[in-house]
């Protein structure tokens, strides 16, 4: 017979230790790409300010301004790289108004997109269902003509009154052999 092992579970001390260790990391990686950071951490602003202000759980606002303000601050991380890596050359593409427009106007599409697709697509799907819903009531309809009002909305309307109207007369104690029935 085979030994099973169990997994250890992570302990709190090993998480904020590996949280450490990444931290580490990123500040000596920050430390060494230092234009980098400068222009990454200058042109990512409205994603922190979009993560910030995002409540909602699945952080889907910051999410989406995050992936387009990337998309404008890539470019000139890698102009950085082309034109020389030095500190000089970041200050140079930051004091470009352009740089910022690409940036930020990336940032705000992001925001724009947030702001329109989920309302557009709540819009798409309730006229969906609605279409859905008058191709069930035609069906209904056909089932109707053929099997009488048995079947359908109604006869289901009428047995859920019917069953609410027992409830309400075993709540009350009007049923045979009931209080009130007694009396």
């Amino acid at each position: 017979m085979a030994a099973t092992t169990k997994a250890r579970p992570v302990r709190k001390s090993d998480a904020k230790w590996s949280t450490r260790v990444a931290m580490f990391f990123t500040l000596v990686v920050a430390g060494v790409m230092f234009p980098v950071t400068i222009i990454v951490g200058v042109g990512m602003l409205p994603t922190a300010v979009a993560f910030y202000v995002d409540r909602s759980p699945q952080k889907s606002t910051a999410l989406t301004v995050g992936a387009l303000n990337a998309c404008g601050v890539v470019p000139w991380v890698i102009q950085l790289f082309q034109d020389g890596f030095s500190m000089q050359h970041a200050m140079l593409i930051l004091a470009k108004s352009n740089t910022w427009l690409a940036m930020y106007g990336a940032a705000a599409a992001g925001w724009m997109m947030d702001y329109i697709v989920p309302p557009a697509v709540a819009h798409g799907m309730v006229m969906q269902h609605g279409v859905r819903i008058r191709d069930l009531e035609r069906r209904q309809d056909v089932l109707r003509e053929a099997w009488g009002d048995e079947v359908g909305y109604n006869a289901i309307q009428q047995a859920h009154a019917a069953n609410a109207m027992k409830v309400n007369d075993l709540s009350a104690g009007t049923i045979a052999g009931g209080p009130k029935a007694r009396t």
